[in-house]
């Protein structure tokens, strides 16, 4: 059975990397009306997708922030936070760049290397969830039992990208 902390880290980790991942459409088609009144979710991937890198960094990191203070890291919690949040950061970043990768090519392949070229997303992107996971496991391993309840709710209350709302 899945622990139910990391299926929602996993939530946390698709909702921190790949809220853009869903849209099939490259960067380049964002609108400026999609990047400042996003009303529905394809919108608001396109306006994700379009994010520079230092916007997409500065995202990672309030989401961490959030994260943190939710949790409330103690001193004691330090290396595992910061072992945690750099394995975000660098799955952020390297998706990033993959799917800046796909966007250059993207109106020059057919279906089938489409499919084929977001399967190895998915790919990738199911590895780093995994590595995430060991390192939120050793960082949830040392949290207070009050904090694990935080963690299991702050979690828990992130929507995975691609549900329905509410």
């Amino acid at each position: 059975m899945i622990n139910p902390s990391i299926a929602c880290l996993a939530a946390l980790g698709l909702m921190v990397s790949l809220p853009f991942a869903a849209s099939a459409q490259p960067a380049s088609t964002a609108t400026p009306q999609a990047a400042s009144q996003p009303t529905n979710p394809s919108a608001a991937r396109r306006e994700e997708a379009a994010m520079t890198p230092a916007q997409r960094s500065a995202l990672v990191e309030a989401d961490l922030v959030q994260l943190r203070t939710q949790l409330a890291i103690t001193p004691a919690q330090q290396t595992q936070w910061e072992a945690f949040a750099k394995i975000t950061h660098e799955n952020a970043i390297q998706l990033q760049e993959r799917f800046q990768e796909r966007a250059q090519k993207f109106a020059r392949i057919n279906a089938a290397d489409n499919m084929t070229d977001y399967a190895t997303i998915s790919e990738l992107h199911a590895v780093q969830l995994r590595r995430l996971a060991v390192s939120f496991q050793t960082l949830y391993a040392s949290l207070s039992p009050e904090q694990k309840v935080r963690a299991d709710n702050a979690l828990r209350d992130r929507r995975t990208p691609g549900a329905p709302p509410g």
